[in-house]
């Protein structure tokens, strides 16, 4: 059990922006107690299963409460009479471990409420307009406005390939999520909610064997990292220049790791080549595109 507790205050606005209502400033608090619980246990030597029921709370932060501020689609303005967001998270997990290999799956749910969300406000953006002659910049009042439910399921699974004691391994996950987010709002009801990730994993292929184990060269792994496309844009994804408003492409991009000892100074090193087709991506939601080809070297 948690009892978490905020306080906020801020100062008026030194330098208002013209046509948007002027902050006096405010001041409060936000409080609640949350409680997560978690069961776990045994079914047979190689079979565990868990399952966790969590609550979860989101005090607003002074962004949220106080700024004005350039958004995807207009401006942006804070509400001092926001509520703390809250949620309640329920995950069911299965482990099973043989002799040469194990996996493990995961389901979960997440249900959010009160929402902090963007809304249209007809009247500022009136008055914004007026006070801006030319500007067509629409202006959204933050509001607790939305639930929101997101779920999914995560596989991961390791196996040593030729045997118990054979030096080559594989290893991989895989992530697929969703999440659907309800409204007072027509336009914003029953639509996609924001930056959810597509399907996306990781298949790596290693040889790392026991006899190499304090050596100058203990492990050589090459990977593929990828995620398919996401084209389920929520309204606000539509209107934030960082997405693509015909979804995020999806990708694939390989490496290969080096990892060893440093006897002399009794540590380790490791050197990561990753993405060796020099391939162009954007992560989903991402401002920024990824790196291109990069090495790292740690000591």
């Amino acid at each position: 059990v948690r009892y978490s507790r905020y306080d906020f205050d801020f100062d008026g606005q030194q330098n208002p922006t013209a046509g948007l209502p002027v902050s006096s400033g405010a001041s409060g608090d936000f409080d609640e107690f949350t409680a997560s619980l978690q069961v776990a246990g045994n079914v047979t030597d190689a079979l565990r299963l868990s399952g966790t029921l969590a609550e979860g709370f989101r005090a607003p932060n002074l962004a949220d409460l106080s700024q004005v501020n350039t958004c995807g689609g207009g401006i942006e303005v804070g509400n001092p009479d926001l509520d703390p967001e809250e949620s309640l998270y329920g995950e069911l997990a299965a482990d099973y471990t043989a002799e040469t290999w194990d996996a493990g799956v995961a389901v979960y749910h997440n249900s959010i409420s009160d929402v902090v969300a963007r809304q249209f406000d007809a009247d500022l953006t009136t008055d914004f307009q007026a006070a801006n002659p030319g500007s067509t910049d629409d202006v959204f009042q933050l509001v607790n406005r939305d639930t929101v439910t997101v779920w999914g399921i995560e596989v991961r699974g390791r196996t040593q390939l030729g045997g118990l004691r054979s030096p080559y391994f594989a290893e991989g996950n895989l992530a697929v999520q969703r999440g659907r987010q309800y409204s007072d709002d027509p336009e914003a009801n029953d639509q996609p909610f924001r930056r959810i990730p597509p399907t996306n994993g990781q298949v790596t292929l290693g040889w790392a064997p026991e006899e190499r184990r304090g050596s100058t060269l203990e492990q050589v792994r090459a990977w593929t990292r990828f995620a398919d496309d996401q084209s389920r844009l929520s309204p606000g994804d539509l209107s934030d220049p960082r997405i693509d408003p015909n979804g995020t492409p999806g990708w694939a991009i390989f490496g290969i790791g080096f990892d060893g000892r440093l006897g002399v100074w009794d540590g380790t090193w490791s050197l990561l080549l990753d993405n060796l087709l020099d391939k162009n991506y954007r992560i989903h939601g991402s401002g920024f595109d990824a790196p291109g080809f990069s090495a790292t070297l740690s000591l």
